[in-house]
């Protein structure tokens, strides 16, 4: 009798469900609710970094966009990777610094990107990427491929230059102690100051290769390479650098190159550069600038909307 009975009560919630298009909705709501809160959902995307890399990282597509807080310091010896389709994204004025080893490469179709993290991005945005004395340069074999060392090949550098009121102190790319890092197939843009500035140490070898450098204030790139340098600065294309005050009366250069005294094995070629000059020179005093015609290029050397080749 009592099986009987509640066999009747199922029958007649049944039915009462089949003739409530409402009742079903709502059942059919709170089973997709307890099947969600079965399955853990996966964690949004994205970190947030700052402070010192102490060791060997890898700052993975997993994570990005990964967000620089803080001002974030690598280490000497210590290798920073960051993966290929990776986003980095810098708060206001941060800057990263890099004492041990950057490893940024990208592919072209899955860019490494340094960029603002504002919702509307600008110019000076973000401070800079800067090479410290310890960081460990790009070095070479035989042929002259990249064999170790740091390098940015297939990636975006756009909107840095924070805090920038004079030309050449924050380059978005700044090798500044005697240490250049390979960079190839980028695309530098929108900086408040010029895109790269390298200072390469004695016997090291430079190459900037195959780089896109447009709308930077002051000079796309910005060179000085020392007695016993080998550098390469071959298929760059640099667009609508500008002024930046008494300094680059000009309208801001493409490319500027500087050279110490001593011997310097260099090519330059199949450079364009759009409205804007190239400039060989070493420093001002006559015997150096003599030096920098000796090797085969004029101190000023100007071309508009065409081809530089030395």
């Amino acid at each position: 009798m009592g099986q009987d009975y509640t066999l009747a009560i199922v029958l007649s919630r049944l039915i009462l469900i089949r003739h409530s298009p409402w009742l079903r909705r709502a059942i059919a709501v709170m089973t997709f609710v307890a099947a969600a809160l079965a399955f853990p959902q996966p964690a949004l995307a994205g970190i947030s970094v700052t402070g010192s890399v102490t060791s060997n990282t890898t700052w993975a597509v997993a994570d990005s966009p990964i967000t620089v807080k803080g001002n974030v310091t690598v280490d000497a010896g210590v290798t920073l990777t960051v993966e290929l389709g990776v986003t980095v994204e810098f708060d206001t004025g941060k800057v990263l610094d890099i004492n041990g080893t950057l490893i940024a490469q990208g592919t072209s179709s899955d860019k490494v990107t340094f960029t603002s993290s504002a919702a509307s991005p600008a110019a000076g945005d973000w401070g800079y990427i800067r090479f410290g004395a310890s960081s460990v340069p790009a070095s070479f074999d035989g042929s002259g491929d990249y064999l170790s060392g740091s390098i940015f090949q297939h990636c975006t550098v756009e909107y840095a230059g924070y805090g920038s009121s004079t030309a050449n102190t924050t380059q978005a790319i700044r090798g500044v102690s005697s240490v250049s890092p390979f960079i190839d197939n980028c695309t530098i843009r929108h900086n408040a100051d010029g895109g790269i500035h390298i200072s390469s140490g004695l016997n090291q070898t430079v190459k900037i290769t195959n780089n896109i450098l447009d709308n930077n204030a002051s000079h796309g790139m910005n060179l000085y390479v020392k007695a016993g340098s080998t550098f390469t600065i071959d298929g760059n294309t640099v667009t609508s650098s500008t002024s930046r005050g008494s300094n680059d009366s000009s309208g801001g250069d493409g490319i500027m190159l500087w050279s110490g005294t001593g011997a310097i094995t260099r090519t330059v070629s199949n450079n364009t550069i759009n409205g804007r000059r190239v400039v060989f020179a070493t420093y001002q005093s006559s015997p150096r600038v003599a030096e920098a015609q000796a090797i085969g290029a004029p101190r000023f050397d100007l071309t508009i909307g065409g081809s530089i080749d030395s």
